[in-house]
């Protein structure tokens, strides 16, 4: 899920290579969807994956936690902060081998997806929602003058 225009070259490797064996048929990309068709697919979905090189905050792994689905990501930027260890799986950043191993791991262990999933389910009900969320932007931005 995601619009290809916003990373062309970043998309366009992620298309070639889902389209090699083993992943050639089994990767569905379902382009930019708006909130509803986003729900849908974070509703039916069995992990979130975000194997993320930097993040400054992590919107998407805090949208999976919304939605109570159990994580495989990296520890990249803020998410060691942003997805608890509860929630998830994690490797350092680039590590392709704990990666593969991680989500070996969470697709082979039904119980370790549940796990994770209550924590990601807990940790989902902390967020603030968004009119909270604008209203502390609003304070900060309030102060600063």
């Amino acid at each position: 899920v995601g619009s290809s225009a916003r990373g062309p070259a970043a998309a366009a490797a992620l298309h070639a290579v889902a389209g090699l064996p083993p992943l050639r048929g089994r990767v569905v990309w379902h382009g930019e969807l708006d909130a509803d068709a986003l729900a849908l697919r974070l509703a039916t979905a069995d992990v979130f994956v975000l194997p993320s090189l930097h993040e400054g905050y992590g919107m998407a792994a805090a949208e999976a936690l919304a939605h109570g689905l159990p994580i495989v990501s990296t520890t990249a930027g803020a998410l060691a902060d942003t997805v608890p260890d509860d929630a998830a799986l994690k490797v350092a950043p680039g590590a392709v081998a704990p990666l593969r191993d991680a989500l070996s791991q969470l697709i082979d262990d039904p119980a370790l997806r549940a796990r994770l999933a209550a924590g990601a389910r807990a940790a989902g009900r902390r967020l603030p929602d968004w009119a909270a969320q604008s209203a502390r932007f609003a304070a900060v931005l309030e102060g600063v003058g």
